[in-house]
């Protein structure tokens, strides 16, 4: 027998009689439970789940991450998902968790999952301004490099512009010394096979 605040008959809310029992929605906090067994099942034992919940008005809705909403018009405490236990009347605040244990939810009204929060969002920021800034750093280097090169070849070239004249081998002959002709002079043979314009025949 399920009793509602006090254990009279008018607040008895619920007779069940088997192993299987439905859920039960009481007015107050408090209930009693009187269980009645047979000789035979003096041993025996039941469990019972006592859940705090919040009933919706018409217009009413859950309070996003402070209540949990069954979908049946009533609303839990989000600590009670995933916990194992099913606190909703049908069960949905025991769906889609993971096997072998509950899920981790985050609760940002707690001011220790705020400042994890923040302190991640930090280092994440700082990590991107760090790839940002060596990155940059690096094209200046590759910038200046460029330009060292540039001016040490453009100095190269007017140094060979600029340049003493080309050195001649020791071993090549001197040219040989020109000839010149005064008019009126004797005749002379031209080794090339010339004549001068004097020249009589």
């Amino acid at each position: 027998q399920i009793f509602d605040g006090k254990t009279d008959e008018e607040h008895r809310k619920e007779t069940f009689c088997g192993s299987v029992a439905t859920s039960v929605t009481s007015q107050t906090n408090v209930v009693y439970v009187r269980f009645y067994a047979e000789e035979t099942g003096v041993n025996s034992k039941f469990a019972a789940v006592f859940t705090s919940m919040r009933v919706l008005g018409t217009q009413e809705t859950c309070v996003p991450m402070e209540e949990y909403d069954c979908d049946d018009a009533t609303c839990i405490h989000p600590d009670l998902v995933c916990n194992d236990i099913r606190n909703c009347k049908f069960g949905w605040d025991e769906e889609s968790c993971e096997e072998g244990g509950s899920t981790i939810k985050l609760d940002f009204t707690k001011p220790h999952v705020i400042i994890v929060f923040i302190v991640l969002i930090g280092i994440l920021f700082g990590m991107i301004f760090g790839m940002i800034w060596n990155l940059r750093r690096r094209i200046h280097e590759s910038e200046e490099e460029s330009g060292n090169s540039i001016d040490k070849s453009l100095s190269g070239d007017e140094e060979d512009v600029d340049g003493p004249p080309a050195f001649l081998p020791p071993h090549l002959p001197p040219p040989p010394p020109t000839k010149t002709f005064e008019s009126g002079g004797p005749t002379c043979y031209v080794p090339d096979g010339g004549f001068p314009f004097n020249s009589r025949f």
